[in-house]
């Protein structure tokens, strides 16, 4: 069953949330780390990250609007100090996670098309969460779905 774009969400927002993700987010979908626990699992979630309240709260609203309705926290809203020195400017940085499967599929079927630089690795995981069936043992294939090419 394919989600559509839910109909409050603006063509316009799409395409903005598209280029936020592509330069301000990171997608990440990869192997575990080699210190954890299970190892052949996949590791995925969209992260973004930026030090103006304003935008992180443009994306949480628009975001937002991708929810499914299943499950009971969508997203995480992070607020991280760095320390002076690490960073030139010690302004609070805000951080958004969205790691529920039900509303990637979604935000990812919305703004892959728009994506140019993370376009691949959108398409990678789209097809992970499309293909593979929620709770089953893929550990065989954790390969086949990092070396995907749409």
């Amino acid at each position: 069953m394919t989600r559509a774009i839910p109909r409050e969400v603006k063509p316009e927002e799409v395409g903005w949330l598209a280029g936020i993700i592509d330069g301000e987010a990171s997608i990440t979908f990869n192997k575990r780390r080699p210190e954890t626990v299970n190892t052949n699992s996949i590791v995925y979630s969209i992260h973004i990250v930026n030090s103006d309240p304003m935008l992180i709260d443009k994306c949480m609203r628009i975001i937002s609007k991708f929810d499914d309705g299943v499950g009971k926290e969508t997203l995480r809203l992070y607020k991280k100090n760095y320390k002076p020195g690490v960073i030139k400017s010690n302004k609070p940085c805000y951080h958004i996670q969205i790691w529920r499967q039900g509303m990637l599929i979604t935000l990812l079927e919305a703004v892959t098309p728009h994506l140019t630089e993370k376009h691949l690795k959108a398409a990678k995981l789209l097809n992970f969460l499309k293909t593979h069936k929620k709770g089953a043992w893929y550990r065989d294939k954790v390969d086949d779905y990092l070396n995907f090419t749409p």
